[in-house]
């Protein structure tokens, strides 16, 4: 009996909550908990997104928008984008540099619309702790190892430097082979899977056949340039 008056407390209450909405006394009061209005924000972070209702039981859905463009309608509380370590929303999780126009659409169940919007930037990498240089950066660069269509035996390491004219001009160089990053050097030498050692493993370890290295060469003046090599393992 207990659980039975229960049950109709819970239908009543829903019922009225519903009445409620249907004569239009519902709160479109909402805001955002994030981002910060006008914050900043490194490339390559996520911009995670979360707006929070006066009275969530009122809300039918809230609707993201960034730059004009539908990100996703969210239809339970909490009402969130790109939070961390979920899927999904991969507009906010690469957001190119510049500023950026946030816009939630709320739309509550007496069939109210209002809107909130926010705006953010997005900077420019790290250029190695140096601010983007607005002038020239002389950055010739070439591989001194491994030689274009140079042959490896099975098994050995395949050593990986890049040498440049001016490496005060380098922010980073970054080592791709076959397309799957290795690893990022910020200090020169540029180099990767050096003597003996355990890291790169990826060089170590190569199997028979072609292979495209690919190294990433990002100056100060926040340029990006590309040297390619290719070798054979046999």
């Amino acid at each position: 009996m207990k659980n039975l008056y229960f049950l109709l407390f819970i239908l009543s209450s829903l019922f009225t909550s519903n009445l409620m909405a249907d004569n239009g006394h519902c709160s479109m009061n909402a805001s955002f908990k994030y981002p910060q209005a006008n914050g900043h924000y490194k490339q390559g972070k996520s911009i995670y997104i979360k707006v929070e209702p006066q009275k969530y039981q009122d809300i039918a859905y809230m609707e993201l928008y960034v730059d004009g463009k539908i990100i996703r309608k969210e239809t339970n509380y909490p009402y969130e984008w790109a939070r961390s370590n979920s899927g999904g929303d991969h507009q906010l999780r690469n957001l190119k540099p510049g500023q950026h126009h946030i816009k939630v659409k709320i739309k509550t169940r007496c069939g109210q619309t209002t809107y909130q919007t926010r705006k953010i930037y997005v900077d420019r990498p790290d250029f190695g702790g140096h601010k983007p240089n607005p002038g020239n950066c002389q950055t010739e660069s070439w591989f001194k190892y491994p030689k274009n269509k140079g042959t490896y035996n099975y098994g050995k390491p395949v050593y990986v430097r890049v040498d440049t004219k001016k490496y005060q001009n380098i922010a980073y160089m970054e080592c791709y082979v076959d397309g799957k990053v290795i690893r990022k050097e910020t200090n020169y030498p540029y180099e990767w899977a050096k003597g003996s050692g355990n890291s790169d493993s990826r060089l170590r370890r190569l199997s028979r056949g072609y292979h495209n290295i690919k190294v990433k060469i990002v100056d100060k003046c926040g340029k990006v340039h590309y040297e390619q090599s290719q070798i054979k393992v046999q």
